[in-house]
């Protein structure tokens, strides 16, 4: 098309593609001079019933010569008749819809890629090989075989390809797809995959069958399966196992292969500088300038928080990824780091809410402030939670060190009820550069926190299954400091004792910490005091007090990192004194005790802790 777009000189030109984001370094949004009218991602597509179903399965790939294969496995192996009739197997077994297979089967490489559409032969399989040499005229006739109905003509069942397919070709009759490679790309996979997504009238659903085996990048599938663009694991842990999709398309991945993706997972680092530049470049082009963090939300493929997570600020990044010559000071980078990384990661609004809102007015008192929150959030907040919410900004909260990294400087104060910016912090927002960068962090963390708040499911200033850090947890609790570094497996404060477990202990901790905590229903949980404690401990009688109020927080492993997902709260039923076998063999007293969940644990999540 390069030469007609280079030939006229249209006012306005408008382009329309399935694949704007390329692994081949082509800008087609500069291009198209960067108009996008619109654009879908494929779970909204199906939601809109614009694709057919597909019913994936994520299958084991075998064990050649006792070695699974994996990224570097050698032609003998891929090509073997030990594989060739584990991939007969599992074709015929998930089959098609309606009538014959015509199936097209994506491989590493050209040599293997003929050698099993050779073997498919063999095996009574009609099958042909596409390459990049085949000619127009060749694959032209290959796919009109593939796709025919008539009789008379020689008919094939399958077409094997190295990338080939994989854009620029319609082929709606497709109803099986069958996986052959590593997931490299989120995006090659979607397009190979689209392959078999086009409406047939003679087609009701796609059958994909995806072989996976030891592969380092096993982490891209459920990305590209769920088009989850946050880049968290704790949530693509939870999509893998839940297995959602919109409407009637469903997702199976054997015991082994879910394992095979979490270990994927464990291991990848999602903070990798080259994609996070990646991402930013790609949102630039869309857009033909400098894109700020709520651009990503609307057009990127990671969350921007990522690279807060990576930089401290967005800021930093941007200088780091983009660099242009700035008019922030010393003071204003630490400031916008201190929003960025304690208040832009969404898990209260309260601090954000009221910074935006004196950033627009001159101040607000204390009752004026919880009706604000009632009003455009429908959120019930306390004076309690402002005196904290004032304490934060204020940088009272922090541990001193912390307090000095950011700069040390309050950004609101408080007198007689009435609050305000503090002179400093509103006098450096004066710069246009500054005010803007602050105003998109906060809007940032404004979008966040609402994206999954619903009021039914907000207690005591945490979402249920939200995750939350025990930083965050002080914070949230009202605490006056951070003492993240203090609480471990819980404590008991101004009537509150949040509890930490994690779910899968590590074999190698020390036995005396090997504490037997776990759900006996979705309505019981079994929990365990620290060791060396008895019946009459004070810190025993203080929990089960009724009005200490019992917070459960719960990761599945340490391999999860610092957040724990919030469970809810629990009533206290019974205690029982009882031990625990210490380092040495010796028995050490403990507590056992048995709690009510106030809310059910919901079967997904459950099933996700017990899994």
């Amino acid at each position: 098309y390069q030469k007609v777009l280079s030939y006229f000189k249209p006012k306005f030109l408008l382009g329309m593609t399935a694949t704007p984001e390329r692994s081949d370094d082509c800008d087609i949004f500069k291009t198209f001079d960067h108009n996008i009218a619109y654009e879908i991602r494929l779970n909204q597509a199906l939601a809109e019933n614009m694709l057919v179903p597909f019913h994936y399965h994520g299958v084991s790939e075998i064990v050649v010569d006792g070695e699974l294969l994996d990224d570097n496995a050698d032609f003998v192996r891929l090509t073997s008749e030990e594989r060739v009739k584990n991939i007969l197997y599992y074709a015929d077994f998930y089959g098609c819809d309606q009538g014959r297979v015509k199936g097209i089967v994506f491989c590493s490489r050209i040599e293997e890629a003929k050698a099993l559409s050779e073997a498919f032969n063999k095996h009574g399989k009609r099958a042909a090989f596409l390459a990049g040499a085949t000619s127009e005229e060749e694959r032209a006739r290959l796919i009109k075989r593939l796709e025919s109905d008539e009789e008379g003509v020689d008919k094939l069942d399958y077409l094997f390809s190295v990338d080939v397919l994989n854009e620029g070709v319609d082929i709606p009759s497709v109803n099986q797809i069958i996986m052959l490679r590593p997931t490299q790309s989120a995006i090659v996979f979607v397009q190979q995959l689209g392959r078999g997504l086009r409406k047939s009238k003679a087609k009701r659903y796609l059958e994909v069958i995806d072989f996976i085996g030891n592969y380092e990048n096993n982490y891209m599938l459920p990305i590209a399966l769920y088009g989850d663009r946050s880049c968290s694991k704790e949530k693509l842990r939870r999509i893998v196992h839940n297995n959602f999709l919109p409407g009637a398309s469903t997702v199976y991945f054997t015991d082994v292969v879910r394992e095979r993706i979490f270990e994927s997972l464990n291991k990848n680092n999602f903070l990798e500088l080259r994609q996070l530049k990646e991402s930013y470049q790609l949102v630039k082009s869309k857009l033909g300038h400098a894109p700020m963090m709520l651009d990503f939300l609307a057009l990127g493929d990671k969350d921007p928080y990522l690279f807060i997570q990576k930089k401290k600020s967005y800021y930093n990044f941007r200088q780091y990824a983009d660099p242009y010559e700035s008019t922030l000071s010393a003071t204003q980078g630490r400031l916008l780091e201190f929003i960025s990384l304690e208040l832009a990661n969404g898990r209260r609004l309260e601090e954000v809410a009221l910074l935006r809102y004196l950033m627009q007015h001159t101040q607000i008192d204390v009752p004026a402030f919880i009706q604000y929150m009632q009003d455009k959030y429908q959120l019930t907040t306390s004076a309690a939670t402002v005196a904290s919410v004032v304490n934060v900004l204020s940088m009272q909260f922090f541990k001193t060190a912390d307090a000095q990294k950011y700069g040390n400087m309050p950004l609101v104060n408080a007198d007689a009820g009435s609050i305000c910016l503090s002179e400093k912090f509103s006098k450096i927002l004066a710069n246009k550069e500054f005010y803007s960068y602050v105003n998109d962090a906060l809007a940032y963390a404004e979008k966040r926190f609402l994206s999954d708040y619903k009021p039914a499911k907000f207690y005591h200033g945490f979402k249920l299954y939200g995750s939350y850090t025990r930083k965050d947890v002080c914070r949230i609790l009202n605490w006056a400091k951070d003492e993240s570094a203090v609480v471990y497996g819980y404590r008991v404060k101004y009537n509150t004792c949040p509890i930490f477990v994690t779910y899968k202990k590590d074999e190698n901790i020390s036995e005396s910490t090997k504490y037997d905590d776990r759900f006996a229903s979705p309505t019981i949980f079994n929990w365990q005091t620290r060791s060396r404690v008895n019946i009459d401990s004070p810190e025993v009688v203080a929990i089960e007090q009724p009005e200490t109020l019992k917070l459960l927080f719960i990761k599945k492993s340490d391999a999860e990192g610092s957040e724990f997902y919030f469970m809810g709260e629990m009533l206290h039923k019974q205690s029982i004194g009882t031990t625990i076998t210490g380092n040495k063999g010796e028995k050490l007293s403990i507590v056992q005790m048995f709690y009510e969940m106030k809310t059910p644990v919901e079967a997904k999540i459950y099933d996700y802790f017990e899994g």
